[in-house]
């Protein structure tokens, strides 16, 4: 499902893609998805950190009449020793490393999100076209997953504001205070919308917001802290973006 919007707040519903399986949207262009290897619009740009290859999260399909994408890839996990693929790419080691503290608008943040068509990657790439993906850890290893997500518009519940004449305040769709028919049927991803927000906001108001990822899950590892949640953002110009992290 294409995105109209990124203004529109939607949430996904993941569905298990078999090995080889792929999903297309309606107009036979590349989907949102999480997990798998990049469906690149143009020469493969995989970012790199350290002479490494970062791990490729999800992508995201941005609007617009013709496809465009957004990637969106993750430094140092955390889950690196159980991995049967590291992703060495020493061969690129010209590549600067990545700073242990960044703003978001530094021209180097690692967890990177890479602009097809027409991007301007913000760290170093190399031509490969797969690398490192999305995993769930299993006893002893890391198995690769990849779900194509169903995409829904959401109007988060509010609770009434604590002070008289203020406005109610919208709860967001993976606190335990949101209501769904069915636990099993909670959400791990935001698309679009305003990001709400697990700690203070990290990035300016003019950037755009892509995705909003939830680590308290069993489809997937990812490493975002104490059930914390990765956000990825577009800069002003949609051209670049970053992915950060925070946990309770």
């Amino acid at each position: 499902m294409t995105v109209e919007d990124l203004r529109t707040l939607q949430i996904g519903r993941l569905v298990p893609l078999a090995e080889g399986e792929s999903v297309r949207a309606d107009d036979g262009g590349p989907a949102t998805r999480l997990g798998g290897q990049p469906d690149w619009l143009s020469e493969p740009e995989w970012p790199l950190a350290s002479g490494k290859a970062q791990r490729f999260i999800a992508q995201v399909r941005l609007p617009g009449s013709e496809p465009r994408m957004a990637y969106i890839f993750m430094e140092d996990d955390g889950f690196g020793d159980q991995d049967p693929d590291l992703g060495d790419l020493s061969e690129y080691d010209w590549n600067t490393d990545v700073p242990s503290t960044y703003r978001v608008t530094d021209s180097h943040a690692p967890n990177t999100v890479i602009v097809q068509p027409n991007g301007t990657p913000r760290v170093p790439t190399a031509p490969v076209a797969e690398g490192p993906t999305l995993h769930n850890i299993v006893p002893g290893q890391a198995m690769p997953v990849a779900y194509r997500v169903e995409l829904a518009p959401y109007v988060p519940e509010t609770v009434e504001a604590e002070v008289e004449g203020e406005e109610d305040v919208p709860v967001a769709w993976w606190s335990g205070d949101a209501k769904f028919d069915e636990e099993e049927d909670r959400p791990d991803v935001q698309v679009g919308g305003k990001a709400f927000w697990l700690q203070m906001q990290e990035v300016p108001d003019d950037w755009h917001h892509v995705a909003t990822i939830d680590s308290a899950t069993d489809k997937y590892s990812i490493n975002c802290g104490d059930s914390g949640l990765a956000y990825a953002f577009l800069n002003p110009e949609q051209t670049n973006g970053v992915l950060i992290t925070q946990s309770c």
